[in-house]
């Protein structure tokens, strides 16, 4: 045993929890006792005091475990009562005397008086040599200025936060409750109002409206409207869906930077899941609606992402299902001025974020040329009384880049409404968009919380086609002059009823639904998850034109059986999660094959070692033969099956058709893809200013090997077929799509994506 070292100080008042755990029955060991003692070690019994207790004097100790650690301490019967640590861990502990029968103590030996250092002396019998050179005792770290320092900067941040809140629920005196979205804005922007009751009449009009408070609500409306996943035009990345990059998210600096009530505010987008589908339709069903009914003390923004066409000398807006080279599929330009134009609104804005284009995505279908002269000098040609906002200029596009991917001119300008929050003092003011877009254009930095880019710095090491690329925001028209007053207590005006609705004939409906279910199939380029396609977006069969397809016929035929599986190989090579029905044959062929197109690199960083880098292109090369040796064997194998195909009911000799061209375009991109490792591989495409390395993006031509070509004309062919046999039918749009999407790849300068 050992003894305790160190002086014994004063038993304190500190509360102790009773632990029960004992060798020697009915002592109690109290934790927490307060006082630095060392309790008697069993871990070394051959030192001789330690024998006098538990031989020669048993009954002078009493040996109890630590609560703490768990370890053997012999307690001499003097310490009964009073504090003592154990030497194990350095628990502060106590132990008591049972609390009946007698209590095996002995009287201990006198204590030592108090020496002149002030200390309690340890009894003579316990004592042991001190050592000469003690280890020196650890001390609490002082706190250091830093440490100072930072504690009052705490302080005054919690201040300053408090002192911010105080003013800010003084001055805010809204006329409706601020919205979780709203207060989210305003805690970013560096104000956070509270809430304050609406106080309304029987017509539903708003009392007591504090016009200058900072989210008053002014008399302003929005239809925001973004398409992305175009059936016939290349893809877009705005949308709604996600609230990082889609038109909500500029919807709600609308709110706060500009007062639009968020319950003027409406979005039309196929990226909202059960929201309005932006059919041609609808659009202008929306459009009307939103602009006639309008107050004529409000001001009007019809906002429009999309794509943008020139036919004829005419210019169109694209809705969903727009056809780039037919204008009946099409929205005239000049039909939505007059809309603009005839509304009673005191002011109208049309926002043209059109002709978007990604350096970065590519072109994959037609769509995100340049912008043409005359479709700038048309639009920039309003009415009286209408204003446009132009989101490029002829020859240039609205980009979309990987720093900004719901657009620059969204992402500029709800920066720019984030800085300027409250900017109007009155609500009769119309919206200053000239100098809105200036801000836009120029960026901002005097004067602002965080310095805002100008479109020029955003685009410096953006380009098309290896050329340098400009984007300049156009602003035309003015709004009347005299506008009708601000008027509280006139009701909001109505919007646009914009339900989601199943039209056309119920059984062609549900045909549509079939088709896409039976026929969904991942995208063909890795990486690349297209948009969801809905059944009614498709074109709707009468009953009769139904009645053809509606028998299945035996799903036991070997060429349905080939056709199921190469759909699950094609899902299988993905990666991406499959439909449920085919997900245990996916995961069957994925456990067995082990590669997917995930394996095949789309972006390659700057290599610090060239020697490596293109070992690595070398080896992604040759698993891509493994790929190609699956999705061959499938197409072979239908191939050979063909000749039983006209037996199969006429809407499986549809999907054979259609799964057979596809098994070709997949073809077709490995070869593409090889080829564009192969010219990576030879010689490292120019890298541009701030990025870091190249990813592959579309390209309107092949640019491989000649097999890749012609398999891809062989795609286009058997398309082709389907829509001649199946006009008007979903087939057909499929089938459309397809052929419309260019498989062709180049390297393009980027950063790489977190």
């Amino acid at each position: 045993m050992r003894h305790f070292s160190g002086p014994m100080l004063s038993i304190t008042n500190r509360a102790t929890t009773a632990f029960p755990e004992t060798i020697h029955p009915g002592y109690r060991i109290l934790e927490d006792g307060g006082c630095p003692r060392r309790g008697i070690s069993d871990k070394n019994r051959k030192n001789p005091m330690a024998d006098a207790f538990s031989k020669d004097n048993p009954g002078n100790s009493v040996t109890v475990k630590c609560p703490a650690c768990q370890h053997v301490v012999v307690v001499p019967s003097a310490w009964l009562g009073k504090p003592f640590r154990c030497t194990q861990c350095g628990k502060n502990l106590q132990v008591r005397a049972p609390r009946t029968g007698p209590v095996p103590v002995v009287s201990p030996p006198p204590i030592a008086p108090r020496q002149a250092g002030g200390e309690n002396q340890v009894p003579q019998e316990f004592a042991v040599p001190r050592q000469e050179n003690p280890a020196p005792r650890k001390r609490r770290p002082k706190a250091s200025v830093v440490h100072w320092l930072m504690l009052a900067l705490i302080w005054l941040l919690a201040a300053g936060m408090l002192v911010s809140a105080f003013i800010t629920s003084r001055m805010v005196k809204q006329n409706e409750p601020v919205s979780p979205d709203i207060r989210a804005e305003l805690s970013e922007a560096g104000n956070q109002p509270e809430d304050s009751s609406q106080q309304t009449g029987k017509s539903g009009a708003t009392k007591g409206v504090n016009a200058r408070s900072p989210t008053a609500h002014f008399p302003r409306r929005a239809l925001l409207i973004a398409i992305n996943e175009y059936l016939y035009a290349n893809p877009l990345q705005q949308g709604a869906a996600n609230s990082w990059k889609g038109l909500d998210k500029l919807g709600r600096a609308l709110q706060v930077g500009l007062r639009y009530p968020s319950s003027q505010i409406a979005h039309i987008s196929d990226a909202i899941p059960g929201g309005p589908i932006p059919l041609k339709k609808n659009l202008e069903k929306a459009i009307e609606e939103f602009l006639s009914l309008s107050r004529k003390q409000d001001s009007a923004l019809v906002w429009f992402t999309g794509h943008g066409a020139v036919i004829e000398g005419k210019a169109y807006l694209a809705p969903l299902e727009g056809d780039l080279s037919q204008p009946s599929t099409l929205i005239p330009l000049d039909w939505v001025m007059e809309k603009l134009k005839s509304s009673p609104a005191r002011q109208k804005v049309l926002v043209l974020d059109v002709f978007r284009f990604n350096p970065v995505i590519g072109q994959e279908r037609p769509g995100s040329d340049p912008m043409p002269e005359n479709f700038e000098k048309l639009a920039i040609s309003p009415p009286a009384g209408v204003e446009v906002v132009l989101g490029c200029g002829k020859g240039q596009n609205s980009f979309e880049i990987d720093e900004a991917p719901m657009g620059l001119l969204p992402l500029a300008l709800y920066e720019v409404l984030n800085q300027i929050i409250s900017m109007d003092s009155e609500p009769q003011n119309p919206v200053d968009w000239g100098r809105l877009l200036v801000q836009v254009n120029q960026g901002m930095n005097a004067n602002a919380r965080r310095a805002i880019p100008p479109l020029a710095e955003r685009l410096e090491s953006t380009k098309r086609d290896g050329k340098s690329v400009e984007m300049l925001v156009q602003h035309a028209g003015k709004p009347a002059e005299n506008g009708v007053a601000y008027d509280p207590a006139e009701p909001a005006a109505p919007m646009p009823d914009l339900a989601r609705g199943k039209t056309g004939e119920k059984m062609g409906f549900e045909l549509n639904g079939q088709v896409l279910r039976e026929l969904d199939l991942p995208p063909v380029k890795r990486g690349r998850m297209g948009g969801t396609l809905h059944a009614d977006t498709l074109p709707v069969l009468d009953a009769k034109a139904v009645a053809a397809f509606i028998e299945k016929g035996d799903e036991g035929t070997p060429l349905r059986k080939a056709m199921l599986q190469s759909q699950v190989d094609l899902w299988a090579l993905s990666g991406l999660e499959p439909p449920m029905a085919l997900k245990e044959g996916v995961m069957r062929v994925r456990q067995d094959k082990k590669i997917t197109l995930e394996t095949l690199v789309d972006f390659y960083g700057k290599p610090a070692n060239e020697t490596r880098f293109k070992e690595d292109v070398e080896r992604n090369q040759k698993q891509v033969a493994t790929i190609f040796a699956l999705v061959e064997g499938d197409l072979e194998t239908l191939k050979e099956l063909a000749d039983g195909l006209e037996k199969e009911p006429l809407r499986y000799q549809a999907h054979f058709q259609f799964l057979k061209a596809r098994l070709e375009a997949q073809i077709a991109y490995l070869y593409e893809y090889q080829s564009a490792l192969g010219s990576i591989r030879k010689e490292l495409p120019a890298l541009e200013k701030g990025h870091s390395g190249w990813r592959l993006a579309s390209s309107t031509k092949l640019r491989g090997d000649r097999a890749g070509k012609q398999m891809e004309k062989d795609r286009n062919a058997d398309l082709k077929k389907l829509v001649d046999k199946y006009p008007n039918s979903p087939w057909a749009v499929l089938a459309r799509r397809d052929m419309l999407t260019s498989l062709g790849l180049e390297w393009q300068s980027a950063v790489k994506r977190e």
